[in-house]
C-alpha cells in the first residue's frame, strides 16, 4: 500500500476480494483507511498496464507489448550506458532498505547517491524528522510515536491525526 500499512487479502477461487489491515504489522495494527480499502481498484482497473511496453520512439504514445526478460534487459542496458548520468530522486518517505538498494545501484554504476527530495514532505518536517532520527538512533527511518501510551500530547502544528506520517496509524 502506499502508506506503508500491512494488509490481509481475502481470495477467493484465486481471486482477490477484501483488503484488510493486518492486526500483527506495526504500522496500522490492523486498521485500514480508505485508500487501502480501495487499493482492490487498482489490481482489476481494466485500464491498468497488464505487462511491461516499450515505447516506438521516445515521447511516443505508441508501444508494444515485450517480455519480462527484454524489458528487465533494454533497462539494464540502458542504466549501464547511463553510467554516470543516472539521477535517482526519492521522496522522504522512502523506507531505508529501498533507499540502500538504490544507494547500492548507483554505486555500482558511478552514479551520484540518491537524492531524496519531495516538496510535499519539506512542508510538513519529514526531512527535519528523519535527520533527528538519524542523530538519536543511527537511523534515518521516520520515527513511530507512541500516542495511545502517553498521558499528554503537546503538537506545535503536526497534524498526527490527520494526514502527518501516517493517518492510519494515529488514527
Amino acid at each position: 500500500m502506499p502508506a506503508g500499512c500491512g494488509i490481509i487479502v481475502r481470495v477467493m477461487n484465486g481471486r482477490a476480494l477484501k483488503l484488510e489491515g493486518n492486526p500483527d504489522h506495526p504500522l496500522n495494527k490492523g486498521k485500514l483507511c480508505a485508500r487501502g480499502q480501495a487499493g482492490l481498484q487498482l489490481l482489476y482497473n481494466p485500464d491498468r498496464l497488464t505487462g511491461p511496453l516499450q515505447q516506438a520512439q521516445r515521447s511516443s504514445k505508441q508501444s508494444t507489448g515485450v517480455t519480462w526478460d527484454a524489458a528487465i534487459n533494454t533497462l539494464g542496458t540502458k542504466i549501464k550506458d547511463a553510467g554516470s548520468q543516472v539521477a535517482v530522486i526519492l521522496g522522504s518517505t522512502t523506507s531505508g532498505h529501498l533507499y540502500d538498494i538504490f544507494q547500492k545501484l548507483t554505486t555500482a554504476i558511478g552514479a551520484p547517491a540518491p537524492l531524496v527530495y519531495d516538496q510535499y514532505a519539506g512542508f510538513i518536517g519529514y526531512p527535519l524528522l528523519q535527520a533527528n532520527s538519524q542523530a538519536l538512533f543511527n537511523g534515518a527511518d521516520l520515527p513511530a510515536y507512541n500516542v495511545g501510551g502517553a498521558d499528554v500530547i503537546l503538537s506545535f502544528g503536526a497534524d498526527f491525526l490527520g494526514t502527518w506520517t501516517s493517518a492510519v496509524r494515529y488514527g
